[in-house]
């Protein structure tokens, strides 16, 4: 466990705050985290890499960045054993490299706090380090089973660095059960579902569907081409958002790149459906706005079929997976689900969290 530097308030600390730059849901969920480090008193810099970062300094333009690469997974195959041995050799490589690149910026910088979604690489030895992850208990292919342990033991070693976890979720309402189910520990705490979005009063349905493209490439213009091209088959009136991916041959009224804040809230509203990857990120957004939605997973994500099969079951939303993908019947299917109940953001449990520190 890392050596702790107390922290007074009463004097402004330099936190060095980090994403993981894989889709656009680590950074997302880290505007509102950010938002409560400013209005109590800390100075962030923001450290990143890719789309991911540039959409943080859309949101902070006048906080200072600095370049910090990381990780950032390609899915060239639909194979998941090829696919998770081949990312977990880059993810060691990655870890190793980003640590050594942050205790170089610490030097230069002097931090007070080090605050990282998902970039385990991302701690210091003499500096309070807090791991924001809802993936506790990651999860792995059924046919790996037998080395679940073995998978568990790397995450672990990894989670060790860090003097905290903080979990995006609830304790009452666990949406990313049982990825983010933890035992009581002392340096586990949920922080509450975190979204970028605020809720906006409903709109008239203008849109029969709302396509967003997240993750990572090449599977999320593949996703947003067949999601396009299926839902002009069946002449539905919809608006595709890209998440940065440029799609060819696409009414520009009807397609965007990047929505975000108010814009993606309002896309939601007055949308009757919501078709989208089961990323983390995007479940805590629709089901902060209340919205019905179905769901492809990403092929390869394994911990994104968990969460979709979860929503199935509980009768929120219905899934498929890519190679099975027919619009049709899955808008069909959706008509037996309820959707997101609206939620509350438990910001007084990330409020709790920062006024620790």
């Amino acid at each position: 466990m890392n050596g702790l530097l107390s922290l007074d308030l009463g004097v402004s600390k330099t936190v060095f705050y980090t994403v993981l730059d894989w889709g656009l849901g680590h950074a997302t969920r880290s505007v509102p985290v950010i938002r409560h480090l400013i209005n109590n008193g800390f100075e962030v810099i923001i450290g990143g890499s890719g789309k991911s970062l540039l959409l943080l300094k859309s949101y902070y333009p006048d906080l200072k960045t600095v370049d910090f690469p990381g990780f950032s997974p390609k899915y060239t195959t639909k194979n998941p054993i090829w696919n998770l041995g081949k990312q977990l050799i880059s993810l060691k490589r990655s870890i190793s490299k980003e640590h050594k690149a942050l205790e170089k910026l610490h030097q230069y910088y002097h931090f007070d706090l080090v605050l990282s979604d998902n970039r385990y690489g991302a701690w210091l030895g003499d500096v309070k380090s807090i791991l924001i992850t809802h993936q506790i208990h990651p999860e792995i292919p059924s046919f790996l089973s037998l080395f679940r342990s073995l998978f568990q033991q790397f995450f672990d070693n990894w989670f060790a660095n860090f003097d905290e976890i903080w979990i995006p979720d609830a304790p009452t309402n666990l949406l990313a059960n049982p990825l983010s189910n933890t035992q009581k520990n002392k340096e586990h705490r949920y922080i509450g579902h975190l979204s970028s979005l605020n809720k906006i009063d409903k709109f008239d349905f203008k849109y029969d569907l709302l396509i967003i493209g997240s993750g990572p490439e090449p599977q999320k213009t593949e996703f947003l081409i067949e999601g396009i091209k299926q839902a002009e088959a069946l002449k539905l009136t919809f608006f595709t958002v890209g998440g940065y991916a440029q799609i060819e041959n696409v009414h520009a009224a009807n397609f965007k790149s990047i929505a975000t804040g108010d814009e993606l809230s309002k896309l939601i509203i007055s949308s009757k459906m919501v078709l989208s990857r089961s990323g983390y990120s995007t479940i805590m957004d629709l089901a902060t706005l209340g919205a019905n939605a179905c769901f492809v997973p990403t092929p390869g994500q394994t911990e994104q079929l968990l969460l979709a099969k979860n929503l199935e079951s509980k009768k929120i939303a219905p899934f498929q997976e890519q190679e099975h993908f027919d619009l049709k019947k899955l808008l069909e299917d959706s008509k037996n689900f309820t959707g997101f109940t609206s939620l509350e953001t438990q910001n007084d449990l990330l409020q709790t969290a920062i006024k620790s520190l």
